[in-house]
């Protein structure tokens, strides 16, 4: 069967997953329609406006639930796609726990509270994390497989402790850092320039 010939037969899987999204999409895409009759938020009005609305905030939750899950979906489906060439089943695998995270991503957004979507639907993250790893392998031989989970390891970290960092401001006199802006900045110039 030509092109068949180069992908494992548990490649349906993953196409399977991916049929299985789309139609996870278009159930989303009518629960939009829906909300936009129940809470009279005419086309072509993406977001509803909250003096004109007073369900505006439920129906815009609504909406960025399927929004969100559209932004997504193309790196969703390029990393099924080329990480199930090398892991099929891991692939799909995680595409199904990517599929069943964001029905519940969409749910819980769906309720007006923001926060709601994250209680199940944060595990797609993860899954996504994993589908990284599976197409990163896919295009690399095996050191270099490490050398790429390494460095999407380095990236996590790193967005993790980026909102630890404290910014020092120095205010400047002709060219010269003249003096630190508060006592708390003055102290970690000290230690950090040991001053």
């Amino acid at each position: 069967m030509g092109g068949l010939d180069l992908v494992a037969k548990e490649y349906g899987y993953v196409v399977l997953v991916l049929v299985f999204y789309c139609f996870l999409n278009f159930w989303m895409s009518f629960q939009v329609g829906r909300a936009r009759k129940k809470y009279n938020v005419p086309y072509p009005t993406m977001y509803a406006i909250e003096a004109d609305n007073k369900d505006a905030k439920i129906f815009n939750c609504v909406q960025r639930g399927h929004q969100n899950s559209l932004e997504m979906m193309p790196m969703f489906f390029m990393f099924m796609i080329l990480g199930g060439i090398r892991h099929p089943l891991i692939c799909a695998s995680l595409g199904v726990v990517y599929s069943v995270a964001r029905f519940f991503y969409f749910k819980g957004y769906a309720t007006g509270d923001p926060q709601k979507r994250l209680s199940i639907g944060k595990y797609a993250f993860l899954a996504t994390f994993g589908l990284m790893i599976c197409t990163i392998s896919c295009g690399m031989d095996k050191f270099y497989f490490l050398i790429g989970a390494l460095t999407a390891v380095d990236f996590v970290l790193y967005v993790l402790y980026a909102k630890w960092y404290k910014r020092i401001n120095f205010e400047e006199s002709d060219g010269d850092i003249a003096e630190v802006k508060d006592s708390e900045e003055k102290e970690e110039y000290h230690v950090v320039n040991g001053v």
